[in-house]
C-alpha cells in the first residue's frame, strides 16, 4: 500500500477563543493519509460484498488507528452529544463521513471509496483506495494499521469475511464510536437490533485472521504472525478498557493524555495542543539521528521544538509491545528508504531507471515508463524487481551512470549502451511489456 496526503471537509462552531471570554467562530478541518492496496479484481466485482466485509472494519478499527483531534462540537451534537465549542474525538475522519460508499474524496465522503483506478492490469486488479488511513506518528499505531489492513484484505480476498456483522447505521456508528472518548462504551447496534460493542466486532476480524492462517490461506510469514499477536494483545486491553495503557502507543490516546495534562482553558488552546503533536517541524529529523544529541535522546516538549510528539517515548512503547520488529535498526531503515525504492516490486525498476538514466525518461506514471528508446508497461506490481533485473541494472556500475545533462560524448554512449542492455533484459523477461 502507498500513502498520499489527503484532506478536505470543514465545519464551523461558536466557541470561546481566548481568556477574554469572547465568542468567535471556529472552523475545523479533517486530514489524513490515503492508503492504497492492490487486491484481486474478482473479489471486488460485487461492491455489496466489499461493503459487507470492510465497512465494519473501517468503522471499528479507529480504536487502534484513530489519530485523535478536536473538531467542531456541532459534529458531536449531530450524534447526541453537546453542541458548540470544539470536542476531542478518536477519529476526525469519521466525523466528516456522510454515506457508506462514495467516489468523491472531498465531498459527500464515504466510509469506502469506489474509485476504479488500479494503476495496474485492469483485468486482474482493483486498488482499494482507503481515504481514512488516518495521519499517525506513533510507530506502534502505524505498524498495527498497516499489518492489520493487509491481513484483513487477505481474509476478504479469500472469502473469510462474507459473514461479517452488518451495522444497522454504519455512518452514525462511525461517528458515535469516534465521539466516545470518556465512557469508552463504543456501542454498536447490528442490523436486526442486536447490541454489541466495537471491540467485539474487532474480535470477529481477529478470529477470521486466525482461521485464515490455520487453513493456510494468505501469507503466513513473520510479519503476519507478529501482526496477529499484537492485535490479540491490544484487544485484550481494549476489552478491559485499559485505554491508559496505550499512552505513547496510539495517537488518539496520547493526544487525549496531553489534553488532560495541559488542561486547556479555551478552544484555541485545545486546538494548539493537538496541532503541536502533529506538527512536522525539525523534530522529524529525530528518526534519522541527525539532530543534536541523536534522535532517540530527545524528549517531549524540549526547548526549540514545536512538536509535542516524543520520538523517544513512542519508540520505547513500540520496542516493549513489538519486540520482534527490530527497532534498533529503525533509523537506518528510514534513511535507506528515503533514497531507495522497495526492492521486491516494480518500483525498483522505475526508481533505478530514473536514478541512472533520467535524461532518457520522457514520462513516468504508476504503470507506464516512456523512454527515448522504448515504452515499458509496468502493470504487474512485482515485475522487474531487484531479483529479476537487479544484476543487469547494476552491471557496469558507475559507467555512464547518472541522468544529468553533463558528461562527455563517451559517457553518453556508455549510458546508451547500458540502457539498451537493461531494456533487452526486461524484454526477455516480459516480451509484451517492452515496446520499441
Amino acid at each position: 500500500g502507498g500513502g498520499s496526503a489527503g484532506g478536505g471537509g470543514s465545519a464551523t462552531s461558536t466557541a470561546r477563543l481566548s481568556g477574554s471570554g469572547k465568542a468567535g467562530r471556529v472552523k475545523t478541518l479533517t486530514y489524513a493519509t490515503h492508503g492504497n492496496f492492490l487486491t484481486k479484481r474478482a473479489a471486488c466485482k460485487d461492491w455489496s460484498r466489499v461493503e459487507r466485509a470492510l465497512i465494519p472494519w473501517v468503522v471499528t478499527r479507529i480504536l487502534l488507528t484513530g489519530s485523535g483531534d478536536v473538531v467542531s462540537g456541532d459534529f458531536v451534537g449531530a450524534v447526541g452529544g453537546k453542541r458548540g465549542g470544539v470536542k476531542f474525538v478518536i477519529s476526525p475522519r469519521a466525523m466528516f463521513v456522510t454515506r457508506k460508499s462514495s467516489l468523491s474524496t472531498t465531498a459527500g465522503r464515504g466510509i469506502l471509496n469506489t474509485r476504479d483506478q488500479p494503476h495496474a492490469a485492469r483485468n486482474k486488479y482493483w486498488r482499494l483506495h482507503d481515504i481514512h488511513f488516518e495521519a499517525l506518528r506513533s510507530e506502534y499505531a502505524i505498524f498495527l494499521r498497516d499489518i492489520l489492513q493487509a491481513l484483513v484484505i487477505s481474509a476478504f480476498e479469500a472469502g473469510f469475511l462474507d459473514d461479517a456483522p452488518v451495522l444497522e447505521d454504519p455512518v452514525r456508528t462511525f461517528k458515535e464510536i469516534s465521539a466516545d472518548t470518556q465512557e469508552c462504551e463504543w456501542r454498536v447496534r447490528l442490523k436486526g437490533g442486536e447490541r454489541t460493542d466495537a471491540v467485539a466486532v474487532l474480535r470477529f476480524y481477529l478470529e477470521k485472521i486466525e482461521e485464515m492462517q490455520e487453513k493456510g490461506s494468505g501469507e503466513g510469514g513473520k510479519w503476519e504472525g507478529e501482526g496477529k499477536k499484537a492485535f490479540e494483545e491490544a484487544l485484550e486491553k481494549l476489552e478491559a478498557r485499559r485505554v491508559e495503557d496505550f499512552v505513547d502507543g496510539l495517537d488518539w490516546v496520547t493526544k487525549l493524555a496531553l489534553l488532560v495534562n495541559y488542561e486547556p482553558k479555551t478552544a484555541s488552546e485545545g486546538i494548539s495542543v493537538c496541532n503541536q503533536y502533529a506538527l512536522l517541524d525539525a523534530s522529524v529529523l529525530n528518526c534519522l539521528d541527525l539532530g543534536a544529541g541523536g534522535g532517540r535522546g530527545r524528549g517531549r516538549g524540549r526547548r526549540g521544538s514545536g512538536s509535542l510528539y516524543s520520538q523517544k517515548e513512542s519508540l520505547a512503547f513500540a520496542e516493549r509491545e513489538l519486540p520482534g520488529v527490530g527497532w534498533s535498526s529503525f533509523s537506518e531503515r528510514v534513511k535507506y528508504a528515503l533514497s531507495n525504492a522497495p526492492e521486491n516490486t516494480r518500483d525498483f525498476f522505475r526508481a533505478e531507471i530514473l536514478r541512472r538514466f533520467g535524461s532518457h525518461v520522457r514520462s513516468v506514471s504508476w504503470s507506464t515508463l516512456v523512454l527515448n528508446e522504448a515504452k515499458v508497461t509496468l502493470d504487474e506490481p512485482f515485475m522487474l524487481n531487484k531479483a529479476e533485473i537487479g544484476a543487469e541494472m547494476c552491471r557496469g556500475e558507475g559507467e555512464g551512470e547518472g541522468g544529468g545533462e553533463g558528461g562527455g560524448e563517451g559517457e553518453g554512449e556508455g549510458q546508451g549502451r547500458q540502457i539498451e542492455e537493461v531494456l533487452s533484459a526486461a524484454k526477455r523477461l516480459h516480451p509484451d511489456k517492452v515496446i520499441y
